[in-house]
């Protein structure tokens, strides 16, 4: 088709630039027929005779597909027009232009489902706009746009619970609204509410889970604050076994309700794990009691597991607690010297003291110090 416009073109431009070749005779006899032209118009006739066979044959091609077809090909620029009036209307109400597209809006919805007119409407007033009785998606839509973090400054607390739990009677598994109450709920220092919800939300694989853990987490340790707190703080340290502070707030919690047993075994299979000086600084008191005991099982779990600097650091405080001074020396100055360990020369510089080497206890107090430097 191209190219017999593009012929078309060139032979009608070859006829303007030259006239005296388009007034040229043309005498074609076959058969006994004579048939006598000019080149112009018989050229111009040839390729009108091309279109009409084109016209014909996509003519045909489409009555061949059904009436349906073609009432579809006139349709298709009315349904271009019903979009651009869609476009537009939208754009009235998105702009807050006239009358938000309120008038303008039904009747550019003939080719889209007959609610998405009362949908759009929502984003005008969302509080405004939710009423009992509403189309599910009315009301979360509405929900939505009011909870939004940006909307929080002019939508009070209240507003925003009872927007969600529309949403929630609407949809209950939403994700999102589930999220955005356990935001309201710690938003309200209400942390055991909050900490169910993200929990579920966990559970139900609804959330990121470093999002949701750290959520948990932050409302259990708020939560213990208040009470209960070995139990929330063990149920924590489930989601985050690793955090170090968390092992520690446990231990005290056990050590002020009296459960020194669960106190040592907590800290110190955590040392066993992690080099964590603060956990063994906190452990050393429980150790010390059967210092011996403790060092020789110490050593005994270092052979087998390995070892840390914290655990030597452990071993050491122990041997020194239980007279070997010797063991104890050697561990501290390895660390100390070879590791570089700030802990190490703390304890190097009170042994010292305690043995009345006040100037070589000041050099280590001041290596302590220079490391602690470094290390900031």
């Amino acid at each position: 088709m191209r190219i017999l416009l593009l012929l078309t073109v060139l032979v009608t431009l070859g006829f303007g630039l030259f006239p005296d070749v388009a007034d040229q005779p043309l005498r074609i006899e076959a058969l006994g027929w004579v048939f006598e032209t000019r080149q112009g118009a018989f050229v111009i006739a040839v390729l009108l005779l091309c279109l009409l066979i084109l016209l014909l044959r996509w003519l045909l091609r489409w009555l061949g597909a059904g009436p349906g077809r073609i009432w579809q090909l006139f349709a298709i620029s009315g349904r271009k027009r019903e979009a651009r009036r869609l476009q537009q209307a939208l754009a009235d109400l998105i702009n807050q232009r006239q009358d938000l597209g309120r008038k303008a809006l039904p009747r550019r919805c003939r080719t889209l489902p007959a609610w998405l007119g009362a949908l759009v409407r929502v984003w005008a007033t969302p509080i405004a706009s939710l009423q009992a009785g509403d189309k599910p998606l009315c009301t979360a839509l509405a929900a939505r746009l009011a909870t939004e973090p940006g909307a929080r400054s002019i939508v009070s607390a209240e507003q925003r619970h009872h927007l969600l739990q529309a949403w929630l009677a609407a949809f209950p598994d939403a994700p999102l609204a589930r999220m955005r109450m356990a935001e309201l709920w710690e938003e309200q220092a209400k942390w055991q509410e909050a900490a169910e919800s993200w929990e579920a939300l966990l559970r139900d694989d609804l959330v990121a889970r470093e999002q949701g853990v750290a959520h948990l987490v932050q409302c259990l340790e708020r939560q213990a604050e208040q009470g209960d707190a070995s139990v929330l703080l063990h149920h924590a340290l489930k989601w985050q076994p690793a955090r170090s502070d968390l092992v520690r707030r446990l231990g005290q919690a056990y050590l002020a309700e009296q459960q020194y047993d669960a106190a040592r075994k907590l800290w110190w299979d955590h040392v066993l794990k992690h080099e964590d000086f603060e956990v063994a600084q906190s452990l050393l008191p429980l150790l010390r009691e059967d210092a011996l005991r403790h060092f020789k099982k110490l050593d005994q779990a270092t052979r087998r597991h390995g070892t840390n600097r914290a655990l030597l650091w452990l071993k050491a405080e122990l041997a020194h607690t239980a007279g070997m001074d010797g063991i104890a020396d050697e561990l501290l100055h390895r660390l100390a010297e070879r590791e570089g360990c700030p802990v190490a020369w703390l304890s190097l510089a009170r042994l010292l003291v305690a043995r009345g080497d006040y100037e070589q206890a000041c050099r280590c107090y001041e290596q302590a110090l220079d490391i602690a430097r470094k290390i900031r």
